[in-house]
């Protein structure tokens, strides 16, 4: 079976369309057991079980949970704040993921409690 489809990709590689005929339609798949996946690993990101443990108790004010959602086809986003005591959240709109505009955005949520805030924690997902 194995020997079948590096024929189709040698044929694909040389300008055929064996490919087109494919259940996948010549996508590459993962194969199973593969390693774990490698894909969008922040590079020397701090864990969440290095953030203070009085953030677990969940008995002081200002230590903020924070989550990027990405929209529909990936066509906006919003960033959600929540101080996780009182349950607070502040939520904000903004157009593209990209990393300056996430950073602004999340400056103007959390500047009015810049006096008094403790902690920010990002889940650091994919």
């Amino acid at each position: 079976m194995e020997r079948i489809y590096q024929f189709i990709w040698d044929d694909k590689k040389k300008g055929g369309d064996l490919y087109k005929h494919l259940r996948t339609q010549g996508k590459r798949y993962r194969k199973r057991g593969a390693s774990k996946d490698k894909r969008g690993q922040i590079v020397g990101r701090n864990g969440i079980e290095n953030r203070p443990k009085e953030f677990d108790l969940k008995e002081r004010l200002c230590d903020f949970e924070i989550d990027l959602v990405i929209g529909k086809n990936h066509k906006g986003a919003s960033i959600t704040a929540n101080d996780r005591v009182k349950g607070k959240v502040k939520i904000a709109i903004i157009d593209s993921k990209d990393s300056e505009i996430v950073q602004n955005e999340v400056v103007k949520i959390l500047y009015e409690f810049k006096p008094i805030l403790k902690t920010v924690t990002s889940d650091n997902g994919k």
